[in-house]
């Protein structure tokens, strides 16, 4: 059994092996002015940001980088999910940070496009969670050895 975890873990029988990180890019609707530009965080700022809920490893890591870098969102919308997020920069309500991998169909759909921000990088770590002394099984085992 396994699961991933975002933030620390704490609980007796839980290992936590490395994890992985990933880049978080800028997604404009295609056709966008902003589409495939890098640009700067003023140009963002005029656009509506959609973002995610309360409680989202991705929300956190996102605000937590503008903080950082002393950058200040104007609006925003709030969503409940990365499909949601993607989905609605596809229908041009916004421009969000999202991975790349949540958004690849509707980057290989030609309906999103990346925006690179002048001097921002936003990373997320993401962790495994297994249960110390249980044995994992075959599909597990594949699964774990195809993220490395």
């Amino acid at each position: 059994m396994w699961r991933w975890w975002r933030g620390r873990c704490t609980t007796a029988g839980w290992w936590r092996p490395p994890g992985g990180t990933i880049q978080l890019v800028l997604l404009a609707p295609s056709g966008h002015p902003l589409a495939g530009r890098r640009v700067s965080w003023e140009e963002v700022a005029a656009e509506v940001l959609l973002i995610r809920e309360p409680g989202s490893g991705t929300r956190r890591v996102v605000l937590e980088g503008l903080r950082e870098a002393g950058l200040v969102p104007g609006r925003s919308l709030e969503l409940g999910s990365n499909d949601s997020i993607t989905q609605g920069v596809a229908a041009g309500l916004g421009v969000a940070f999202a991975s790349a991998a949540s958004a690849a169909d509707q980057l290989a759909l030609g309906r999103v496009a990346q925006v690179q921000v002048a001097g921002l990088s936003l990373h997320r770590t993401l962790s495994r969670l297994s249960v110390s002394g249980r044995r994992r099984s075959r599909a597990a085992a594949a699964f774990e050895a195809m993220l490395e």
